[in-house]
């Protein structure tokens, strides 16, 4: 990217640019689209990143722990979700788990209702944290209130206390130890997919079966590290000892939530600038063989035998549809593995179970949409990153099929509709939906991109992209 033109009407390349910082063209200097579409992804970038909000998440965590002990000794809160993974936004929720003690059972109705009277009590009468309610009865309790800004400012924060699930939490620390290895705008991409799925409504779990916040997070890592722009740090223990990397986690209910900690940064092969790795995400999203390919972290990334990754599990009962859905209703869905519950774990879950064939169709439209919107922002128009980023209207039409022959997607399914609802790391491990699904129509089996022929598109992106910047640079000749 360019700033104005300097000295004899030379343009110079920016200081600040070339290390990560902001990128201010001057309109009225004419500046370049390249240049241009990375200022306006870094400025929405630093509109939906709240710095504010962790520490508020660790003050209101020692207070319920302090409030909690005496009834529950040994009891532990944490923080998990997006506070804890560094990814929290201005509309991001505290959320807190509570555990280490045998009353507080993770779908225990009965003890959330005894732990919301607990803390009304210990903590109600400073009028710094108050509304306290429970909702024993859903799928999973949850102790809800709203906790004061301790910075004296009239900002209240809306905190989600749950039970038992301590998985949750090392969930939050590989996200956020993906993203202390990412680039700034690999770390940014993390953010501005989890808020492109909230303003388009698909990061829903319960109410309209689409992937969790969560589990859009596991999509962009998985694209991350497949192309070698993050490590892989979830190895089993014999590839840490071959490399001298020390491993942090614990067991929780059976799982190994294990992964590796590397002492010294990583250096990965050059990462494409943000405009191009946005769109090279959604183009890659937009070919992912939904029929015959799982998306696992685990195994890095996008990777084929769908049918035997899963058959130990389902052998064994371990991993089940939700109700209301045929036993064999699931080889046409996304499949997405669990990190940590994985296929070879004692609990397999499969991210992509709460899919039905509408909301996939949906999930689907909105990825065609984003793939098609993030092309023409970086090569036509910048201001197209409003559309692509804009909140989903309830009136809003269907989104069309793409035009090009050229870019086949394999998800295939008829139109539907979204609504949001909170994100939390929870909705990785909660549970499953229980609302059955309607009977559609079979979805179409259209053609998909081999590995080899993905590669050779961003290559090819990642070529134009390095001849434009060489023309955008070329210093014009001196009068």
């Amino acid at each position: 990217p360019l700033t104005p033109a300097g000295r004899a009407g030379r343009p110079r390349r920016s200081r600040r640019g070339s290390r990560g910082g902001p990128i201010r063209p001057d309109p009225s200097a004419g500046g370049t689209i390249a240049g241009d579409a990375e200022y306006q992804l870094r400025t929405v970038d630093a509109a939906i990143t709240d710095r504010d909000l962790p520490p508020v998440g660790d003050h209101v965590r020692a207070l319920v722990e302090h409030a909690l002990q005496a009834s529950y000794p040994g009891a532990v809160v944490e923080v998990f979700g997006s506070c804890a993974s560094n990814l929290a936004s201005p509309e991001s929720d505290v959320d807190l788990v509570a555990h280490g003690h045998a009353g507080l059972k993770r779908g225990d109705g009965a003890a959330a209702i005894e732990v919301k009277r607990i803390l009304e009590a210990h903590l109600g009468e400073s009028g710094a944290i108050r509304d306290f309610a429970a909702t024993p009865h859903a799928r999973v309790p949850v102790v809800t209130f709203a906790a004061a800004f301790p910075d004296g400012s009239d900002r209240v924060a809306t905190v989600d206390l749950t039970l038992g699930n301590a998985e949750v939490v090392w969930n939050s620390r590989l996200i956020r130890e993906f993203g202390r290895h990412a680039g700034g705008d690999a770390r940014r991409l993390l953010r501005l997919a989890r808020f492109w799925a909230r303003q388009r409504r698909i990061s829903t779990v319960y109410r309209l079966q689409t992937p969790s916040p969560y589990a859009h997070c596991l999509l962009v890592i998985s694209f991350l590290v497949q192309h070698g722009w993050i490590p892989q740090i979830i190895r089993d223990e014999t590839w840490s000892r071959i490399f001298g990397h020390p491993r942090t986690g614990a067991h929780v209910d059976g799982l190994d939530c294990s992964f590796e900690v590397w002492p010294r940064p990583f250096h990965p092969k050059k990462t494409p600038k943000l405009p191009q790795l946005v769109a090279l995400y959604f183009r890659w999203l937009a070919r992912v063989d939904a029929e015959g390919s799982v998306v696992s972290p685990r195994q890095g990334g996008c990777v084929a035998g769908k049918e035997e990754l899963w058959a130990g599990a389902r052998g064994r009962g371990l991993l089940r549809e939700p109700p209301g859905r045929a036993a064999d209703d699931w080889r046409w869905r996304l499949s997405i593995e669990d990190p940590f519950a994985h296929a070879d774990s004692p609990r397999p879950h499969d991210l992509g179970d709460v899919l039905t064939e509408q909301s996939q169709a949906t999930f689907l439209d909105e990825v065609r949409r984003a793939e098609r919107l993030a092309h023409e922002a970086y090569t036509v128009d910048t201001q197209i990153y409003v559309q692509l980023f804009s909140k989903k209207q309830d009136d809003e039409p269907a989104v069309e099929p793409a035009a090009s022959e050229e870019e086949p997607a394999t998800l295939g399914g008829a139109h539907g509709d979204g609504e949001e609802e909170p994100e939390s790391e929870d909705d990785a491990t909660a549970g499953r939906s229980s609302e059955s699904r309607t009977t559609p129509s079979t979805p179409t089996a259209l053609p998909t991109l081999t590995e080899a022929e993905v590669e050779a598109e961003i290559e090819a992106e990642l070529a134009r992209s390095r001849a434009r910047r060489d023309v955008e640079t070329t210093r014009p000749a001196r009068s």
